[in-house]
């Protein structure tokens, strides 16, 4: 073919305003279908942040539900002003707790609701055990932090623990 044939060699791809507007609006709906995505997943135990369960507390059958444990005392220590006997004892039973917590949950057999029991039994022995090391001003103002206002993502027991 000569100069003025009919080819597609010298010709360039050009994409329309409709096709360009086609992609722009198939990105914008796939972006925003994946964050609406991520916004609904489920808090898991031990995450923190967006979402994320806050430091001492158990996530239970996909909700939400205030179950505290030592390792909230621990986060809220500065505020607390925990007294360096108050805080080995707390983070003793948060130790003690997260250990039997652990063996409880790593039963060969999958979930157990005797296991679950002794687990919530359990923790709530270490969480009233840990509220008795402290004084009745720093209950009364534990109490006000955690229902006073909304709870930020606080780091998980381990995270607590690791400090």
């Amino acid at each position: 073919m000569a100069e003025g044939g009919g080819g597609q060699a010298g010709r360039r791809l050009i994409f329309g305003p409709g096709t360009i507007m086609g992609i722009v609006g198939a990105v914008i709906v796939l972006m925003v279908g994946y964050f609406t995505d991520q916004a609904r997943k489920p808090a898991t135990e031990g995450s923190a942040g967006p979402g994320g369960a806050p430091a001492g507390l158990t996530m239970t059958a996909g909700a939400l539900e205030w179950r505290p444990e030592p390792a909230l005392i621990l986060h809220r220590a500065g505020e607390l002003r925990l007294k360096p006997d108050q805080r080995r004892g707390v983070e003793g039973l948060n130790t003690t707790w997260l250990e039997r917590k652990a063996a409880l949950r790593a039963r060969p057999n999958g979930p157990d609701p005797d296991a679950d029991q002794l687990a919530e039994d359990e923790r709530e022995r270490s969480w009233k055990a840990a509220l008795e090391l402290l004084d009745p001003n720093q209950r009364e103002l534990l109490l006000r932090l955690v229902t006073s206002r909304p709870r930020p993502a606080e780091p998980t027991s381990s995270e607590v623990q690791d400090r």
